[in-house]
C-alpha cells in the first residue's frame, strides 16, 4: 500500500514548502512555525525540512548563546538550507555581555544566510545606541528582498560591496529605536544602503549632538526641499521620537546632583533648537491635524525621568520592539505616525 512517503522527495519538498507558505504564524513566540513542526512528525519530514530550510523560515533567536548555536547550524548547511524570511537576533540583558558581542554575532549570522530570502530582520541590543563602533552591523552582501528592517540600539554599515548595488535595494520601511547619538553619517548611510527607502521610524534623545546633526535636515524634509546631502530620494515620511534621558534624580550627592544639572541643561538645549526648527506634536492635538500627510512627524518631547524608571521601561520596549516583528512578520503591518 503507498503511503505519503512513497511520494517521490522533490514532489514531497514541494507540497511541505506550499504548506508552509500558506501558514505564516502570528504568534512566533508561542505557536512554533509549521516548518519546524514537520520536523517532529518522522525522520523524512525532518530530513526535508532541514535540506529546504523550512525550519528556519521564521526564526526568533534570544540571547547571545542561542545566538552562537543559530550560527554553528547555519555554518553545517548548504546555502539552499539556510532560507530565513524573517529573523529577529535579541538580547535583552547586558549582564555578562560585551559592549560589541550581539552586533559581532549579528555581523556573522546575516554573513552566512542565505541573501535572497531574507524579508524582515530585526536586531535588539541591550545597550542604548551611542555614536560609535561597538553596536554597529557591518554587511558586504546585497539582501534584495529585504523590505522591513527594525533596529534597537544598533545600526548598520555596509562599506565594501563589490558592485554599485545598494545592501538592501528593495528596503521600504525601517524602524530605528534608542538611540542616544546617532552615527555622523546617518543621512550617508541611509542613501547607501537603501535608496528607495520610504518610510523612516527614529527614536533618538533630544540632545544638542542630535540638534546639530538631525535638525536642519529634517525642517528642509518638512519643506520638501531635501538636498543631495538629504534623506534618500524616495523618502515619503520620517517619524522622530524622542529617547527618553535618564537622570539619578533622587542621588544627594553633591557631584551626581551636578551632573544632573548639567544634563538636564543641556538636554533642555538640544529640546530648544529641535523645537525652534520643527513642529512638534503636542500631546492635545493628535487627532486635530493630519499628520498622516506630513513629511516629517516629530512626536511630542519626552522629559527627564527617573533612573529607577530604566529597567522596567527597557523590559516594556524589548516587548513591545518583539511585538512588531510578530505583527510585520504575520502580514499585518500598518504604518501609525502617531507612535512608535
Amino acid at each position: 500500500m503507498a503511503t505519503i512517503l512513497t511520494i517521490p522527495t522533490e514532489i514531497l519538498s514541494s507540497i511541505l514548502q506550499l504548506a508552509c507558505d500558506a501558514d505564516i504564524p502570528n504568534e512566533l513566540l508561542t505557536r512554533q512555525p509549521l516548518g519546524f513542526i514537520l520536523g517532529r512528525v518522522c525522520k523524512s519530514f525532518l530530513k526535508i525540512s532541514q535540506a529546504d530550510g523550512l525550519d528556519i523560515q521564521y526564526a526568533y533567536v534570544r540571547g547571545v548563546k542561542r545566538m552562537r548555536v543559530f550560527l554553528k547550524m547555519l555554518r553545517r548547511r548548504s546555502i539552499y538550507a539556510k532560507r530565513v524570511r524573517s529573523l529577529m537576533l535579541a538580547e535583552a540583558s547586558s549582564n555578562d555581555t560585551d559592549k560589541n558581542t550581539v552586533a559581532n554575532l549579528v555581523t556573522e549570522i546575516l554573513a552566512v544566510i542565505n541573501p535572497c530570502d531574507l524579508r524582515i530582520l530585526a536586531v535588539f541590543d541591550p545597550e542604548p545606541f551611542t555614536d560609535g563602533f561597538c553596536q554597529v552591523i557591518t554587511v558586504s552582501t546585497t539582501f534584495p528582498a529585504l523590505t522591513d528592517l527594525y533596529l534597537s540600539a544598533a545600526f548598520i554599515s555596509a562599506p565594501s560591496l563589490d558592485s554599485n548595488e545598494a545592501w538592501a535595494p528593495n528596503l521600504q520601511t525601517m524602524h530605528v529605536f534608542r538611540m542616544m547619538t546617532p552615527p555622523e553619517d546617518l543621512l550617508a548611510a541611509l542613501r547607501r544602503f537603501a535608496p528607495n527607502l520610504k518610510r523612516l521610524k527614529l527614536e533618538v534623545q533630544a540632545n544638542p549632538i542630535t540638534a546639530a546633526q538631525l535638525a536642519g535636515p529634517l525642517a528642509d524634509f518638512d519643506n520638501w526641499q531635501p538636498t543631495t546631502d538629504s534623506f534618500p530620494a524616495h523618502m515619503v515620511q520620517v517619524v522622530v521620537g524622542w529617547y527618553p534621558c535618564y537622570l539619578p534624580l533622587e542621588s544627594k550627592d553633591p557631584e551626581i546632583e551636578r551632573l544632573a544639572l548639567s544634563m538636564t541643561r543641556s538636554m533642555r538645549n538640544g529640546a530648544a533648537t529641535i523645537a525652534d526648527t520643527l513642529p512638534i506634536m503636542e500631546e492635545d492635538d493628535t487627532d486635530d491635524w493630519n499628520w498622516e500627510a506630513q513629511p516629517v512627524v516629530c512626536l511630542p518631547l519626552k522629559r527627564h525621568v527617573s533612573m529607577d524608571l530604566y529597567c522596567p521601561e527597557e523590559e516594556q520596549r524589548f516587548r513591545e520592539f518583539t511585538r512588531k516583528w510578530e505583527i510585520c512578520t504575520a502580514g499585518r503591518k500598518e504604518w501609525n505616525c502617531r507612535a512608535l
